[in-house]
């Protein structure tokens, strides 16, 4: 789950009745938000699944939990889809021969698995299906899932919201730890943006790393105006705690490289007739990364 996705929002898979932290048994899409597949598509129709794959053409579009995500992170746009059937952890529906489309006014295009480092489709565990923009987009962009299953045509409808930019700090800017406020500027106003550490990777004192998956940093971050944004990093670092597993003490961390991410997310109009938990969101992410030392 560490290649450089696009896609799916969030660190911890997200899906129906998963909540934003890690892998829960009780039914996660696979995948990370927020992330994008960046190796091109496969010709492949078999997934890596951490049990049995299952097939679409044994399951009614009811027995399907559908995650449907358009998304821009400021460098590409990618549709992504995902299915699973039980509880699991990643997807696990397999469409083979039941094609799905991302379709933008009379433009249709058959979704994919993604194509992996080594030209295996598949290889981390439930990824999603997806289509890369030929160009990203530079404006809302309305677009469709249309998923061929059963001899019926299930359509589910989203629009990406417009982009945004963060103009400041620059990626690799440094910051005392104890430091205040690092100050953020956006191009835009954008209100409704979430912000968070997306990941913290420190150091301590004692030599040994620290690394935090994200998803606890959204109290550190207030706006006024929606454009000018305050990451309180001094209470950021005093509130990380990492206790040596070998000698059960406190160290003192000493730098961390921080990711700051800014969502700004759209709902979208799901098909009827999938199964309970099923969501489709439209998102544009931008990301920071930050020394702290």
């Amino acid at each position: 789950m560490n290649k450089t996705m696009l896609g799916q929002r969030r660190a911890g898979l997200q899906a129906g009745a998963c909540a934003l932290a890690i892998l829960s048994l009780a039914g996660c899409g696979g995948g990370e938000a927020g992330t994008i597949p960046d190796h091109g598509t496969s010709t492949s129709e078999h997934m890596n699944c951490l049990t049995t794959c299952v097939p679409a053409s044994t399951l009614s579009a009811g027995q399907m939990e559908a995650h449907f995500y358009l998304e821009d992170d400021g460098t590409r746009t990618q549709a992504q889809a995902g299915f699973f059937s039980g509880f699991t952890i990643g997807y696990n529906v397999e469409l083979g021969a039941e094609p799905l489309y991302f379709v933008r006014g009379t433009d249709a295009q058959r979704m994919a698995l993604p194509l992996v480092g080594n030209g295996q489709a598949g290889a981390p565990i439930g990824d999603p299906y997806i289509y890369d923009f030929a160009r990203r987009a530079t404006a809302a962009v309305a677009g469709q899932f249309e998923l061929h299953h059963g001899g019926q045509v299930y359509t589910s409808s989203v629009t990406l919201p417009a982009p945004f930019a963060i103009s400041s700090p620059g990626n690799g800017s440094t910051y005392g730890r104890t430091s205040s406020v690092v100050p953020i500027l956006l191009d835009a106003a954008r209100p409704e943006a979430t912000w968070d550490v997306a990941n913290a990777n420190c150091s301590a004192t004692d030599g040994t790393t620290w690394v935090s998956g994200g998803g606890d940093g959204t109290p550190y971050f207030s706006t006024a105006d929606g454009r000018s944004v305050q990451f309180r990093a001094s209470d950021y670092m005093a509130a990380l705690r990492f206790t040596n597993t070998t000698t059960g003490a406190v160290a003192t961390l000493t730098s961390c490289n921080i990711t700051l991410q800014a969502t700004v997310t759209s709902g979208g109009t799901m098909a009827d007739g999938f199964r309970a938990g099923s969501s489709i969101s439209g998102l544009q992410l931008r990301k920071v990364q930050i020394t702290l030392r």
